[in-house]
């Protein structure tokens, strides 16, 4: 308990349960993940890269902001720093795919 409160500057029974925090972060990646792919379940090609693309984009300035607002820092900044990072992600991602023969169809 003491190096909780001095490391985080909460008390051990305020820190809140590993359970919930377990089950939020499982359901929060899994929402995460899904997002990006949503446009597939409907639509095939140019369509759905462009509409993977963009919800993409939004839901990662949207936790950006969040992260900004949460933690005291800009929301605009974290958001945008949130939405690069994801940018460069996904276009080492692509660039990999691309290197081994993969494609979008």
């Amino acid at each position: 308990e003491t190096s909780t409160r001095i490391l985080y500057g909460v008390s051990a029974k305020d820190a809140g349960s590993p359970m919930v925090a377990a089950v939020s972060s499982l359901l929060l990646f899994a929402v995460g993940a899904l997002l990006p792919l949503l446009p597939w379940f409907f639509a095939s090609g140019n369509g759905a890269v462009v509409a993977s693309v963009v919800i993409t984009a939004v839901a990662s300035l949207v936790v950006g902001g969040a992260l900004g607002r949460g933690s005291g820092r800009g929301a605009w900044r974290t958001a945008g720093r949130q939405l690069l990072i994801v940018a460069l992600a996904s276009a080492v991602t692509y660039g990999l795919g691309a290197v081994a023969g993969t494609s979008v169809t």
